[in-house]
């Protein structure tokens, strides 16, 4: 990271910036572009963003939930067992 551009940025923005440089492929200068735009962003759009990150992981953590299911049944001999998510169209079925 350049420690320039880490002394010329607030540090909740360097923060971010530093978060979105985890992801693959993004440096730092992409990363302040990333965290620039959703500063930019009116207040709707960011919360829509924001709330559409959190159903994604809850979405996430279900088909986990399921797919653990899956592999460990507990009886022979079980009930059925699907976790039905229409945003992504996934149904796993026992």
């Amino acid at each position: 990271m350049n420690t320039q551009q880490n002394n010329m940025n607030p540090p909740i923005i360097q923060k971010l910036i530093d978060i979105f440089s985890k992801f693959p492929t993004i440096g730092p200068r992409t990363a302040g572009r990333f965290v620039f735009y959703m500063i930019k962003l009116d207040q709707e759009e960011f919360n829509q963003f924001i709330e559409t990150l959190k159903d994604l992981k809850n979405i996430l953590k279900t088909v986990l939930f399921a797919l653990i299911l899956l592999k460990k049944p507990k009886k022979k001999n079980f009930v059925q067992f699907a976790a039905i998510i229409p945003e992504i169209k996934i149904c796993f079925v026992l």
